[in-house]
């Protein structure tokens, strides 16, 4: 299981995801594009030159989602190049905890649907382990054991 926050931002991030909870429910959005077609995955997308992570997770969760967060903490940075055969070398995704949502979901860019799960749910469908495994951090850590 991953430890909530593991490590510091390196010094190249490539992609971002945000974790956005709802009546402890997390939002999903089903991909409509490789790597990971049709399955669920936190809302998210590859960091743009000239962006920081946080303004490229607050742009994806917008095009994405149709959602705005009020303020961004930083929660894990993994490679997805150690989980499968996806990407053949590193890919640092920044994961961030996005609070204070507004606006109406609706699915846009290349999320096909949108889904509030929850992490029982999460467990039958297809996600990552490492989308599961950050889910159940973040429930721990704001629920309790």
């Amino acid at each position: 299981m991953i430890t909530v926050p593991l490590s510091p931002l390196p010094l190249q991030i490539h992609g971002v995801s945000l974790v956005c909870r709802r009546d402890r429910r997390f939002l999903l959005v089903r991909r409509g594009k490789e790597p990971w077609k049709d399955w669920l995955a936190f809302p998210g997308g590859s960091v743009e030159a000239g962006e920081t992570a946080e303004e490229a997770a607050l742009r994806e969760l917008k095009e994405e989602t149709a959602l705005d967060a009020g303020s961004l903490a930083h929660l894990i940075t993994v490679d997805l190049a150690l989980e499968g055969k996806a990407y053949e070398k590193s890919y640092y995704l920044s994961v961030f905890r996005a609070f204070d949502l507004s606006g109406i979901e609706q699915a846009g860019d290349d999320a096909v649907s949108i889904h509030w799960l929850t992490i029982e749910e999460m467990a039958k469908v297809n996600v990552t382990e490492s989308t599961l495994d950050v889910a159940r951090c973040v429930a721990e850590r704001e629920d309790g054991p």
